[in-house]
């Protein structure tokens, strides 16, 4: 005679844990346990501030500005003699108000520029100033030797090959 009120071997609890809790077990964390505000804590109770960190505006460090600058004078430098506009050139104030301004829309925005990603662009700046250069002086040398030779280029012909015709 089975009963649901009899003890026997094979409803017997396993662990200390089950004689306690009856109920089954869940994963994770209790419902409606997480985002809660704590005490003592500034901040409001509404649904939006606890869910949303807070984050401290402050200004850009001057080390972060003055790396900036470097770079922005570097790239305008490289974008001057690449388009042979030397007024693409940066002086070293613009540079600094340029780099202090994006700094600020980058912690306004809550952009994160750090880690492998700064590494990266630093890298491909670094290429950039390094390489460009060079393939423009390269260009410009077979442009001049294409019109030493009398090669038409972009549909105008050069000199030499005016005198022969």
């Amino acid at each position: 005679m089975s009963d649901a009120f009899t003890f026997s071997e094979n409803n017997a609890p396993e662990t200390e844990q089950e004689t306690l809790d009856p109920s089954p077990r869940r994963r994770g964390r209790p419902p409606g346990s997480k985002n809660k505000p704590r005490e003592g804590n500034e901040q409001s109770a509404s649904p939006e501030s606890a869910t949303a960190p807070k984050r401290r505006k402050r200004k850009p460090k001057p080390e972060d500005i003055s790396f900036m600058a470097e770079r922005l004078i570097g790239l305008h430098a490289m974008l001057a003699g690449f388009t042979g506009v030397p007024e693409f050139q940066l002086t070293p104030i613009e540079a600094m108000m340029l780099a202090e301004s994006g700094l600020q829309v980058q912690r306004e925005f809550d952009i994160e520029v750090g880690g492998k990603w700064a590494v990266l662009a630093t890298f491909v700046g670094v290429c950039g100033i390094v390489y460009v250069p060079r393939f423009k002086m390269a260009a410009d040398r077979a442009r001049q030797r294409k019109r030493e030779a009398g090669v038409v280029i972009n549909g105008v012909a050069t000199e030499n090959m005016r005198a022969a015709a």
